[in-house]
Formats: structure tokens, C-alpha cells, sequence
């Protein structure tokens, strides 16, 4: 086999085929995998419109004629995000191993694993956050190698070789110039280490970004269904504050108000309903569903979901019943730790313009020179976001007093 760009891009075809990576994405994230999603962007921004009201009416004809009026309507203004991974194989390499197939591909497969692992975490984890492109907050360790995260799990969202800003906000106002680079990570205790000292940059309430992602990320379900309610400032174009239904339905776990998980899921989802939601999916952290599950002991029933996008892709879930019926609870890696949602899942579409994977034209994952190096690269990636056309559908909660 001689290498050259045709068949190094033959060989990576074979091994990450289109379907292949999108599968990938969708196993990676159970609750990416449960919602629609769309090649078909259009525009930037693509508005997504919803209607925030019915007409105005009175059980008496003239009060009814008087007011009516049209739908009040409202819509958010969307705009495109990316994401981008590099496979690189140095030519060097290349004509070491021209003619031993098996040495080049398992060079190649070693490369674009990495990638592709990088990716769909950072999906995963962007897919339930603000936009941001915030991953931690610095709890302690400032002016010193190690740093303690305020949320131990948020250390899952880290690896060893990320190189990484903070702020002292979560936001993209005035993010850090100075960058240090995690060289080991403690995922029980919740540390990053870095081999010389964090950078004063790095103080104690800091919040910790990749570098290059600062204010660059999708706009997750921590955006679409925040914490707290929202102020006016405009989300996509509009003030959130006019309505709960353009921010969804928020609802903290009490030891007085609800005392079992399987009582606080019922009231949350209850609330989202009277909203006018109908939650199919209730997501939490495999930590937070094992506890569920062991809440409910025999009383335990189960069920098994599959993908909108994939029937091959499919997850267990727990079932309990709702108002508006059967609602399914998810387990997801990525959801963090302390948190609930509570979803009606038909609302959210991931638009993406063409598809995610292979950025070329045929999707087979061309090669190209690097300009900058003694090298060829293909690149992987999407451009798309996360949309929401209904968020009063959709409720989210703490659920951080119950044992864990």
C-alpha cells in the first residue's frame, strides 16, 4: 500500500464512516440521542418562533370581540456555534509505514480516536450547560499546582492535557490571557493539577474555560431551562421575563415538600404539566439514578428507549407515571450531579448546517497538507446549536439535599 492523501482518506472512510460518528455522538450522550435533530440550518440567526399566548376571550360576545387580537407571539434569534477536532499524521510516519497497511492504520485509528473522544465529550458536556463554555469553578488552590472545583463531579468534564483560562465570571467579559495546562487530574477528590504552579490568574470563584471556548459553546439546557429565572437581559434577541414559559418551570427538592426522589419527580413534573408541558423524559446523573433505583427497590419498573435519529441506539430507563402519563428517568453522564430536568423532548431540535463529522464536501474525510507543519490533517467537526421552541414545557431542579 503506498500512503499518499487518496488512500489515508480510504483508510479512515473504512474505519469512521459518516453513520458511524454520528452513532458515536448519540451513545456518548443518552439525552442528545432522545431528541430531534436537523441538517437543515437556514440562516444566522435561524429564528425559532413560538406562540406565548392564544387570543384574548370572555364568556361574554362583546368583551370577546372587544379584546381579541392576535397570538402574541415570540421567537429567539439563534445563532450558529462550532466545534472542531484535528486528525494529524506526520508524513515522516506516513513513509515509515508505506507498505505495512496494518501500521498505518492503527497510526491513523489511534489519531482520530482521540479526536472523535474529545468531541462528543465536549458535546456532552456543552449539551448541559449555559453557552458559556464554562466546565468548573475553582473552589481552592489558588497560587498553588492544584486547584480544588467547587462541584467535585464537574471534574469528569476535564482532561489531562486540556489547556485551560478562567474568569471571574461566567461569561465572556473578561476571561484570563494567561493559560495553564492540566497535567493530572484527581476525578474522586475533584482536583486539577497542572506540573508548575496555576497562574494568579487562577483565584478562588473562578470559573475554568478551555482555551478557545470562552462564550463559544451551544447554548445547552442550562440556557434554554435555567436555574433561576432569568433576567431581561435578551437571550437570542428576547427578555425572558415577560413569561415562566420562555424559560421553563424551576422546582427545588425539599425534605418537607416532597421527602422521597420518586415524590419530588412527581411534583416536578406535575408543575411542568399545569404549565402546559407533557414531560416524556426525566434526566439525572448515573449516581442520582442508582440512588432512584435502589428508593424504589421492587417497586422498580423498567423500560428501554431508543434514539429519534438511530433505532440501533438505545438506553434503559426507569418508568414512573405522570399526569399526562408514563414519563421515562434517564441516566446521563454528563447531566451534573446535584440537577434534574424534566423534559418534553418533541420541543428541543439540534440544528446542525449539513452534517456532524467529516468537514469536506463527500463526508469520507478528506486529507489535506497542513500548511504549518510536515503533515497531513482531516478535520471533524459541526456547526449547528441547541433550539427550544416551546421552553415553558420544560422544567429543571436541585436536587442537592437529598443523600448522595
Amino acid at each position: 500500500m503506498t500512503a499518499d492523501a487518496t488512500s489515508l482518506a480510504a483508510a479512515i472512510k473504512v474505519m469512521y464512516p459518516q453513520r458511524a460518528i454520528k452513532e458515536a455522538y448519540l451513545r456518548e450522550c443518552p439525552t442528545f440521542g432522545m431528541i430531534k435533530h436537523s441538517t437543515r440550518w437556514k440562516g444566522n440567526p435561524m429564528h425559532i418562533a413560538l406562540a406565548l399566548t392564544g387570543t384574548p376571550g370572555s364568556h361574554t360576545f362583546a368583551n370577546a370581540l372587544t379584546n381579541s387580537g392576535q397570538v402574541v407571539n415570540r421567537g429567539f434569534d439563534v445563532t450558529i456555534v462550532r466545534d472542531y477536532n484535528v486528525v494529524q499524521i506526520q508524513t515522516e510516519t506516513i513513509r515509515m509505514t508505506s507498505g505495512e497497511e496494518g501500521a498505518l492504520v492503527a497510526g491513523i485509528k489511534q489519531q482520530a480516536d482521540g479526536a472523535l473522544y474529545t468531541q462528543k465529550k465536549t458535546l456532552g458536556v456543552d449539551f448541559f450547560r449555559s453557552g458559556t463554555g464554562s466546565r468548573g469553578r475553582i473552589a481552592s488552590g489558588a497560587d498553588t499546582v492544584t486547584l480544588t472545583l467547587t462541584d467535585p463531579f464537574d471534574a469528569y468534564n476535564f482532561e489531562v492535557g486540556d489547556v485551560l483560562v478562567s474568569n471571574d465570571g461566567d461569561d465572556a467579559t473578561t476571561p484570563s490571557t494567561n493559560a495553564g495546562t492540566i497535567s493530572a487530574i484527581d476525578y474522586d477528590a475533584g482536583t486539577l493539577t497542572a506540573a508548575a504552579q496555576w497562574h494568579a490568574d487562577f483565584d478562588t470563584n473562578d470559573y475554568l474555560f478551555r482555551d478557545g471556548d470562552v462564550g463559544l459553546s451551544m447554548a445547552g439546557l442550562a440556557a434554554w431551562v435555567p436555574s433561576s429565572a432569568p433576567a431581561a437581559t435578551a437571550f437570542f434577541g428576547l427578555d425572558r421575563t415577560t413569561s415562566t414559559r420562555l424559560s421553563g418551570v424551576r422546582y427545588d427538592y425539599t425534605v418537607a415538600g416532597d421527602g422521597t426522589m420518586e415524590r419530588y419527580l412527581i411534583n416536578l413534573v406535575t408543575r411542568v404539566c399545569r404549565l402546559g408541558g407533557n414531560p416524556d423524559m426525566i434526566v439525572m446523573s448515573p449516581i442520582r439514578w442508582g440512588n432512584f433505583e435502589n428508593e424504589l427497590g421492587d417497586k422498580a419498573r423498567y423500560d428501554r428507549v431508543t434514539s429519534t435519529s438511530d433505532a440501533s441506539v438505545g438506553f434503559d430507563v426507569i418508568t414512573i407515571m405522570g399526569p399526562r402519563g408514563k414519563v421515562k428517568v434517564l441516566a446521563d453522564p454528563y447531566c451534573p450531579h446535584n440537577r434534574v430536568y424534566a423534559l418534553t423532548t418533541s420541543t428541543f431540535c439540534f440544528y446542525t448546517l449539513g452534517d456532524m463529522g467529516w468537514l469536506d464536501d463527500d463526508g469520507k474525510g478528506q486529507w489535506l497538507r497542513q500548511y504549518n507543519a510536515d503533515a497531513l490533517q482531516a478535520r471533524l467537526g459541526w456547526y449547528g446549536n441547541l433550539t427550544c421552541e416551546f421552553p415553558g414545557a420544560n422544567g429543571t431542579g436541585s436536587v442537592a439535599l437529598l443523600n448522595a
